[in-house]
């Protein structure tokens, strides 16, 4: 009679149990990394999107008021519900009527050339708000813009939102 040997091929229940448990805190882990660098991606895209729209806004702005006439110039607000001092309405020495004004978190654009009105365009839809006013009462040829941007990054990362606020100071040229 030949003798029956014991070998032993394979894995105990508890060694397997020790490998899924090593594999499942590497694994979550990996997520947690990759979770928080997602997030930190969208918060940054949130960010140069915004700050571009602010360079675009404030550019476009500068360009058309610095054709602008001083005395032409009334800065006020849509509707009630509106911040102070978030409407521009002017005129251009080329006979144009231009007016910036804030609608909710809109910053919107209108132009109107020989009567004929366009728009409006809608600039941004970040806008948080906006601010036009004098440096100084007794002088109008120099307005301050202050713009301040908001946005969340989709899809919504919990208790983030990416913020940028402009100034700029603009002469105005003509009278």
């Amino acid at each position: 009679m030949r003798g029956i040997s014991c070998s032993s091929s394979g894995f105990t229940l508890a060694e397997l149990t020790v490998v899924t448990a090593i594999i499942g805190m590497i694994m979550l882990g990996i997520s947690l990394f990759l979770s928080s660098g997602l997030k930190f991606v969208r918060l940054t895209q949130a960010r140069i999107d915004i700050q571009r729209d602010a360079r675009l806004v404030l550019s476009k702005i500068n360009r058309e008021l610095r054709e602008g006439k001083a005395s032409t110039i009334i800065v006020d607000r849509l509707n009630s519900s509106m911040p102070p001092y978030s409407l521009l309405h002017f005129a251009t020495i080329k006979g144009e009527f231009v007016c910036y004004y804030q609608d909710g978190t809109k910053l919107m654009f209108q132009k109107a050339e020989g009567g004929i009105a366009s728009g409006p365009h809608k600039l941004t839809e970040n806008l948080r708000y906006i601010a036009f006013a004098y440096q100084r009462t007794d002088n109008n040829k120099i307005m301050h813009i202050s713009i301040c941007l908001e946005k969340i990054p989709y899809p919504y990362v919990a208790g983030a939102k990416a913020l940028q606020v402009s100034v700029e100071q603009v002469r105005i040229m003509n009278d």
